[in-house]
């Protein structure tokens, strides 16, 4: 990957390590009887719309699941620096911070930041 800039790149990841209380917050306004009157906000909507979509893209190509395990164990388990995630999964530290390039490129993409 080049090393472009990426004014962006601290939202994104704040995006990213936001994702599963999104997720259960969306999971949580669905199950309260006025469900129609309490959907997240605008902004939280898109933001946990641009990490789905990218998931689903990143799900459908090669090595997918490998590079949402190492997705998982540092933006979400919060188990792993990238090196380490990359030594669990089986792939270099240069592989994993390639691919979490490829996902914070995809988040801001599906976010239209870029």
């Amino acid at each position: 990957m080049s090393k472009t800039r990426r004014p962006w790149k601290g939202f994104v990841r704040y995006m990213i390590y936001n994702y599963p209380h999104l997720c259960r917050e969306e999971e949580h306004t669905g199950k309260t009887a006025d469900a129609n009157l309490r959907e997240l906000p605008e902004a939280k909507r898109r933001q946990l719309e641009a990490v789905r979509q990218a998931i689903d893209a990143v799900r459908a190509t090669k090595n997918g699941d490998a590079k949402l395990e190492v997705i998982d164990l540092y933006y979400w388990k919060k188990s792993h620096k990238l090196y380490g995630a990359a030594l669990k999964v089986g792939v270099s530290a240069h592989t994993a911070i390639d691919w979490n390039t490829e996902f914070m490129d995809l988040v801001a993409k599906n976010y239209g930041l870029i």
